[in-house]
């Protein structure tokens, strides 16, 4: 995306096809694929069916809980697919905007998070929601937390802001106008059209992608009960380095879709596992990784009450089981500490 923002050819990187190389790549968890398809799509690559097909799924299967910011990069990445005139997204990016719109608050943040809610506006005004109340609390919110250096703190927060700061979202990269590119395929109202044909049959009109995700019927009114988590971290015998993230979450969630939706929302949350026979075993998290030498390890705990960092819950509230049989209840905070045991 910040070569083709800089009217640079991502086929032609170093003799190297980026796009290309990016199709090939599936992806681990969502936030991942999502921000791929915007990616791929912005460099006027076609969206091909299995991905509208996947980026569908993610918005309309009940089972799945992501965080705000991979909501966000789909809504995005659908209104891309939508521009290329190949499939009519538009309920899909309704519902799913829907979706966004209830976890705003009434500061017009989301989740209290400044990279998250910047994301989120950017969802808004690649919607066209731009002036409605929803949008501009979000950027009084957002423009809030400007430091006198004229930056939003780190690199991660500013990089997610910038757009906003000329009002453009990451899917205006798509209706850059590059000088001197022959063959320019961009609309001058409107994103890109004409692009490249991969696996669709030529000389009709497309059509909608099949085998997507049932429309859902608008007179089931069902209400899916939610519960709040909070999932913390400490790191060093004294918690020197702590922080947490709090989730709403359908009940019956398991911890362990706590930790990928942590992981999708903030860099300090990603961690690996291995696969042993009784399900899997977090070795590294938050870019530490445990060391039998000095018995540095991960060890989970679950409370009720807010710990004090540094002080050590009683061993009873040592979790048992892993984290993909750990079912979350409401107002469980989970703890994982990085220490010596």
């Amino acid at each position: 995306m910040a070569l083709v923002a800089l009217c640079k050819d991502p086929r032609a990187f170093f003799s190297k096809d980026l796009v290309a190389m990016l199709g090939h790549q599936e992806g681990v968890v969502d936030f991942e694929v999502a921000y791929a398809q915007l990616a791929t799509c912005t460099a006027g690559h076609h969206v091909r069916k299995s991905r509208v097909r996947r980026l569908l799924d993610m918005i309309t299967d009940q089972r799945k809980i992501h965080s705000i910011d991979t909501l966000s990069v789909v809504i995005m990445a659908l209104h891309c697919a939508q521009h290329q005139r190949r499939h009519d997204l538009r309920h899909y990016i309704d519902q799913a905007l829907h979706s966004l719109l209830k976890q705003q608050a009434p500061d017009g943040s989301f989740h209290s998070n400044l990279h998250t809610t910047a994301l989120a506006l950017q969802a808004m005004m690649s919607s066209q929601l731009a002036g409605t109340w929803n949008a501009t609390r979000a950027q009084e919110f957002v423009l809030s937390h400007q430091r006198p250096d004229g930056s939003f703190g780190g690199l991660f927060d500013t990089n997610a802001v910038l757009p906003l700061l000329g009002g453009r979202t990451l899917l205006d990269v798509a209706l850059r106008r590059c000088p001197r590119v022959e063959d320019d395929t961009i609309d001058d109202q409107d994103a890109p059209v004409d692009p490249v044909v991969e696996d669709d049959d030529a000389g009709s009109p497309p059509p909608v992608p099949e085998n997507i995700p049932a429309r859902p019927d608008p007179t089931n009114t069902t209400t899916i009960e939610l519960i709040n988590v909070t999932y913390t971290i400490w790191k060093g015998n004294n918690a020197s380095i702590h922080y947490n993230l709090t989730f709403t979450v359908p009940v019956n969630t398991t911890f362990l879709v706590i930790m990928k939706m942590a992981a999708e929302q903030d860099e300090r949350f990603v961690f690996s596992a291995s696969h042993w026979g009784n399900g899997l075993y977090i070795h590294t998290l938050a870019g530490a990784k445990e060391q039998k030498l000095g018995y540095w390890f991960w060890l989970l705990y679950r409370l009720r009450e807010t710990p004090q960092p540094g002080i050590k819950p009683d061993n009873k509230f040592v979790v048992g089981t892993g984290v993909q049989e750990t079912i979350m209840k409401d107002g469980d905070i989970m703890l994982f500490w990085y220490h010596q045991i």
